[in-house]
């Protein structure tokens, strides 16, 4: 998404109208073109979800299909070497099953609760029943075994660099903020919760 900056023909006759003032006239519109087509920074409520008023970061849904995405490129261009061959690779559709299953039982699980789903937002209510009796984030755990999943599925080495890799970024970028925030709504709630169920599983 750029700017746009519209220039009347007088402004642009009366920029050049003297050779004395061309040179002047020609920096000028050069510095008018260029604040034109500045790009602007495009803040998708899909795809991205804002931390702080100056920072923005890639919502878990995107950093999981960029994840497949590296791993079918390493599956391709640099598997290394294949670990599992037909049909032993089939084991993999458990792990994705077991992950999709978790995704969608915490989404209804949310939605009965009435509370978002979106990180960075703030929760009206904290979820403690079904799978997160599991799992405090079952939603990234699921994320992660469909990973795993379809790294088995794929059988060669390269991909499974993918999988931790995941698994750390979104400790980092997603879950410790998240659990900040959770443990600021919700104090000795969250903090009981806490102490029962495990961050991951």
């Amino acid at each position: 998404m750029c700017e746009a900056r519209i220039f009347g023909q007088n402004s642009v006759r009366k920029t050049f109208a003297s050779p004395a003032r061309g040179a002047l006239g020609a920096l000028r519109l050069g510095s008018y073109i260029g604040r034109a087509a500045r790009p602007v920074a495009y803040r998708s409520p899909i795809c991205y979800a804002r931390g702080s008023p100056n920072m923005r970061k890639p919502l878990p849904p995107t950093c999981f299909l960029a994840a497949i995405g590296s791993m079918a490129v390493l599956h391709l261009l640099l598997p290394i070497r294949q670990l599992f061959d037909w049909p032993w690779r089939a084991i993999g559709l458990a792990p994705l099953a077991a992950g999709v299953a978790l995704n969608l039982l915490a989404d209804r699980s949310f939605k009965k609760l009435g509370t978002t789903v979106k990180p960075f937002e703030k929760s009206q209510a904290l979820a403690v029943d079904g799978v997160f009796r599991i799992s405090r984030h079952p939603m990234y755990l699921g994320m992660v075994l469909m990973l795993l999943g379809i790294a088995i599925l794929l059988g060669s080495v390269a991909p499974w660099f993918v999988v931790p890799l995941l698994a750390v970024g979104f400790d980092r970028a997603f879950i410790r903020p998240e659990e900040r925030v959770l443990d600021a709504t919700f104090a000795d709630e969250y903090r009981a919760y806490r102490r029962r169920v495990r961050r991951w599983i």
